[in-house]
Parts: C-alpha cells; sequence; structure tokens
C-alpha cells in the first residue's frame, strides 16, 4: 500500500506538471466515458430495466393477428376476448382495456384527460396497488355500477394540489360525477400505442357490449401462469383462434393471435435504434482510447530518460509498469467523473428519446447500475490507453535511452503509433459513413410526400361529452357552431374537423363490397380504415384530387351518401369512379383521390 500511495502522490505531480496534456487528454477521456455512460443509461431504462409490476416477465399483452389486412397488432374484439379468457390454459387472468378520453370540468379551466375504461382485475394482474386509496371492486365494472375513477400521480399533484383529502371527493368528468377511489403511485404508467394515460375508470360493459365481435377496440393484458413458456402460450391462443376463425368466419377468417411481452410491446422498434447508438459511443470511446494513447506515447518517448534513470538504479519492469498504469487509471478517473457530469447533463435530450409507454416508468438517472458501469468503462480505458505506453518503456533500450537523441529515435521507431493511427482512422470512417447513411435517410423522409401540406395548417382537439351530446344532430349542430365562430378569427383562411389527423391515428375501419362484384367467399369482406371529414376538409390540408370531385356543402344527411378514395383502394377494387359501394350498410358514391 505504501508503494502504491507513492505511485498516486508521484502520478498526481507528473499530471499536474504538464496542464496542457492533461487538461486534452481529461476532455477527450470524458467525451467518451460520457457519452457511453448517456446512452447506457437510455438502454438500462429502457431495455434492461424490469418493468415496476410484479414479476413484470410474467406479463403479457395479447392482439389479433390480422397481418393479412396489414393488421399485425389488431385491436380484440370484446366477444374475442371473452372467450380467450373462458378457454385458455396458460394464463392466471386476463384483463380488458379500452382508450377513453374524459372532459375534466368544475374545480379550475376544462380539461382534457386521456385515459382508459378498464375490467375491474387489471390492477391485481399488474400487481399495482394505489398511494392513496384502493382499486376497482368487481361490482363497479358492469352495467350500473357506482361511477368511480383513479387518478394518476401527475394529475393529482398538477390539479389537485396533492391534496390527500380528493380520495372519496367526487370530480365531473364527461358531465357526469365521479368519486375519486384511488390515487395511483408515482411512476405507474401504462400506455398502448402510444397513447398516455391519467385516468382509469371501469368498463362496465354489458352484456350486448361484450357479444360485439366485428368492433375490434381492446388492448388485453394476461399474466402467464408459473412453469409456462411464452412460446406455450402462442400455441394456445392460436389453437383458440383457428377455432374461432372456424365457427365466426364473418369476423375471425384467417385471424391469428400474437402474444409478447409487456416489456416488448413498449419498447417496440425502438430497441435496434438504442443498440446502434451503443455501439456507435462504443466505437468513440475506442477513437478516445486511440487518441489519448497516442498521446501517451509521445510523452512516454520524452520521459525515456527518466524511465532508463530509473530502470538503472534498481527498478524492475514490473515496478515502472505499475507506475504508469497509476498515472493512467487517475488520468481516466478525472476523466470518468467529468464524463458522468457530462452524461447527466444530457439526460433532459436524451429522456425525449425514450418511447411514450415508457416515458414515465424508465425516467433517466444515475443509479447504481449505471455508476458501476461508468467504473468499469474508466477502468477498461485507463488500462486499454495504457498499454501501449507501458510496453514501449518495458522494452526501452537502456543503452540507447541513455544516448544524447535517443529520444528522437525511439520516436521514430515507433510502430505502435502508425497501427493507433490506423485504427482511428478506420473507426472515425465506420462512424462516417454511418452518419452519412442516416443524414441522407433523414433528408429522403422530409422530401417525401405525404399527400397533404402540414405548413401554416393548426390543429385543435375537441373531445365532445358523451352525456351531453349524445345524438349525431347535437354533435353536427356544435361543429357547425364552432366552425362559424372560428371563421371570423384574423389569418384564418379555411376550416375544416376530421375524425383522425393524417399520421396521427390510422382512423376507423369498415368492411365493404362493390357494386357488381360478388362477395369474397374465401376471405373476409374488403376492408378499409375511414376517416369522417368536413367539407373543404381536402382544401385546406393541401390534399390533391386525381379524379372526381371533393366533398360540397350539399353532401349532407338528406343527400346520397358520399365517400373519396385513395389510390391504393381504387388499385385493389379496379376503376370504380361514381360506382356505388356498401360501407357500413350505407350506400355511397366514390370518387378517387390521391390521400396519405
Amino acid at each position: 500500500m505504501d508503494g502504491i500511495l507513492q505511485d498516486v502522490k508521484y502520478g498526481w505531480r507528473m499530471l499536474w506538471k504538464n496542464p496542457a496534456f492533461t487538461a486534452i487528454a481529461v476532455i477527450v477521456i470524458a467525451l467518451g466515458i460520457g457519452a457511453n455512460t448517456a446512452i447506457f443509461s437510455l438502454v438500462d431504462a429502457v431495455l434492461l430495466r424490469p418493468l415496476p409490476f410484479a414479476d413484470p416477465d410474467r406479463l403479457l399483452v395479447i392482439w389479433e393477428d390480422a397481418s393479412f389486412m396489414g393488421f399485425p397488432r389488431n385491436t380484440p374484439a370484446p366477444a374475442n376476448f371473452v372467450d380467450w379468457k373462458k378457454e385458455n390454459g396458460v394464463f392466471s387472468d386476463m384483463a380488458a382495456l379500452a382508450d377513453r378520453g374524459l372532459n375534466l370540468t368544475g374545480d379550475g379551466n376544462p380539461e382534457k384527460l386521456d385515459g382508459y375504461a378498464a375490467s375491474w382485475n387489471v390492477f391485481t394482474i399488474l400487481g399495482v396497488k394505489p398511494m392513496l386509496g384502493r382499486t376497482f371492486l368487481p361490482e363497479e365494472d358492469g352495467p350500473g355500477g357506482q361511477k368511480v375513477v383513479l387518478i394518476g400521480y401527475g394529475l393529482w399533484l398538477r390539479r389537485f394540489g396533492g391534496d390527500a383529502a380528493l380520495v372519496g371527493r367526487e370530480v365531473r368528468l364527461n358531465d357526469e360525477k365521479y368519486r375519486v377511489i384511488g390515487v395511483m403511485p408515482p411512476g405507474f404508467h401504462i400506455a398502448f400505442e402510444g397513447k398516455d394515460s391519467e385516468v382509469w375508470v371501469p368498463l362496465a360493459f354489458g352484456e350486448e357490449q361484450w357479444a360485439q365481435r366485428g368492433s375490434h377496440f381492446l388492448y388485453v393484458i394476461a399474466r402467464l401462469n408459473r412453469g409456462v413458456s411464452l412460446q406455450e402460450a402462442r400455441a394456445d391462443m392460436n389453437v383458440i383462434m383457428h377455432r374461432l376463425a372456424r365457427e365466426y368466419p364473418d369476423s375471425n377468417r384467417d385471424m391469428g393471435a400474437r402474444v409478447e411481452t409487456l416489456k416488448e410491446q413498449s419498447v417496440g422498434e425502438v430497441r435496434r435504434g438504442l443498440l446502434v447508438l451503443l455501439i456507435a459511443v462504443a466505437c468513440v470511446l475506442l477513437i478516445a482510447c486511440a487518441n489519448v494513447a497516442n498521446l501517451l506515447l509521445s510523452r512516454t518517448t520524452g520521459r525515456n530518460r527518466e524511465i532508463a534513470v530509473r530502470t538503472a538504479l534498481g527498478a524492475g519492469g514490473f515496478r515502472v509498469a505499475r507506475q504508469l498504469l497509476t498515472e493512467n487509471l487517475m488520468l481516466a478517473g478525472v476523466g470518468g467523473l467529468f464524463g458522468v457530469a457530462l452524461a447527466w447533463w444530457s439526460f433532459a435530450f436524451l429522456q425525449q428519446l425514450i418511447p411514450a409507454d415508457l416515458a414515465l416508468a424508465a425516467a433517466l438517472r444515475l443509479d447504481v447500475r449505471v455508476l458501476v458501469f461508468t467504473l468499469v468503462a474508466t477502468v477498461a480505458t485507463g488500462l486499454l490507453f495504457g498499454l501501449a505506453p507501458v510496453r514501449q518503456s518495458v522494452r526501452l533500450n537502456l543503452n540507447e535511452a541513455l544516448k544524447e537523441g535517443g529520444a528522437r529515435a525511439g520516436f521514430g521507431r515507433s510502430h505502435m503509433r502508425n497501427f493507433l493511427v490506423l485504427s482511428e482512422v478506420a473507426l472515425s470512417f465506420i462512424l462516417l459513413v454511418g452518419a452519412v447513411l442516416l443524414i441522407r435517410s433523414f433528408v429522403n423522409l422530409r422530401w417525401i410526400d405525404p399527400g397533404f401540406q402540414s405548413k401554416g395548417v393548426l390543429t385543435l382537439h375537441v373531445a365532445l361529452s358523451p352525456s351531453k351530446y349524445r345524438d349525431a344532430s347535437k354533435r353536427a349542430a356544435f361543429f357547425d357552431q364552432a366552425l362559424d365562430k372560428l371563421r371570423s378569427l384574423p389569418g384564418v383562411k379555411g376550416l375544416a374537423f376530421t375524425s383522425a389527423l393524417p399520421l396521427v391515428w390510422k382512423g376507423g375501419s369498415s368492411s365493404f363490397v362493390v357494386e357488381g362484384r360478388p362477395r369474397p367467399t374465401d376471405t373476409l369482406p374488403y376492408d378499409a380504415n375511414d376517416r369522417v371529414v368536413s367539407p373543404r376538409y381536402m382544401q385546406v390540408i393541401g390534399m390533391k384530387l386525381r379524379m372526381g370531385r371533393f366533398f360540397e356543402e350539399t353532401d349532407g344527411p338528406q343527400s346520397q351518401p358520399v365517400a373519396i378514395i385513395n389510390e391504393t383502394m381504387a388499385g385493389c377494387t379496379s376503376p370504380m369512379i361514381t360506382r356505388s359501394v356498401n360501407a357500413s350498410n350505407t350506400a355511397s358514391t366514390i370518387h378517387c383521390s390521391r390521400g396519405s
């Protein structure tokens, strides 16, 4: 220990003696270690850290597999969920959820909240208990049950000031009174398809709603039995779906089941991008090591006479190597400390790269796992860039080093320096090629024509209370009045509304048949995503019309129903301008347009 302490003191004096070299080396190391620490913290939060639920590896999400229609993750129909829950032999329990938008009114300004309607057992399956109060009871999850609500921790703080007395009080959601029965703990977060959640209410379906097999809108969570593998669960669910396809061909023909872990569903396609980032910053760290190793080789060459004298006075090769490695590890340690600070500073930006499904549960932080990674990376870095100068010092020729000019001769014969330079160039070239390809992809995406113009177009999301606007006529009157008032605003050139914005949601779907063409018998009926829009919507959003005409003000409830299709649908159904189809039991005249 005395020898190590002496090495530390001497190494500190040598680093302090050369402040320019030390500063440059520390900056290079800090950039390399900081980048790796930052990206590893992101990878750890998203890919490695378990979800904050009980036995998260046994939590699964089940979808209908309608790949033949372009929906590999299709939301299940209520009746299919009932059959899954009744017939499966691999799950201890299953729960269903559905999107539910709620307008909060009363205390303060009105606020639209995103949430889910959930079956009463969903929190039991997840293994989550509320921070305050309780979760749903079975009798509350049915028609006529008491209207209760669970609220999220963030909403509780933001809207209600963290008032513990909120539990038991009533709030007004969609113009109806709901009793608050609990507040979920901080960090609790569950979302599907990027849709956040701040409130949860009971699903409360009746027999007629559970019997629906043609409407697909549920999300299904299941907990796997102990000792059952994921492959067994997939096989069991596909057997059930094959039976349903035979019994209900109109709605389930060619349907399968897609079973994946909740973690896999939450991470989605971001896994590949994170791994690419991790490889990229690893290359950056190797380049940093090569840079520092080159600097140390030059510095060690200048210390050849010093090392030769120490060796001549009796210092062995191990003693000299230990001294140099101590200096290198100290240099790496200082760079590692600055790297941790750099990584912490970058968390605000990196948090935006986390999928919305994990944004709250996977918050970035410098926990023990990240710090252990940084420590290992720091030690490995110190050893890696220190091997070259140590090797050169141990193999030093004493006679040549003690001669005048020996330092310059040793510098010229350094083959290690050439190897390090070539390594830097090769790694930099790899990163450069990857960066150019990514930039090219980004530029290509920017120049893709989405079929509409977004410049100068503003959007406003409006959710009407289902209790106040039950009739379609009332809803239509509301939007007509809203458009009339908004037209008077200065700078407004055009107004329209739609049920789904482009690139935000795929919209609903409807089956259809073409007039004069037999109904398909070997497959499901034709199916297409649809949006409901007001007149002038396509002109406002800048969509182009290939054939036919746009919607007009005369296209109303009393006129013949009309529809506009895109070129994809026109190509699938053959030219059908001014022909008739039956969509959602309504005969519609078809016009052809280029849609998004």
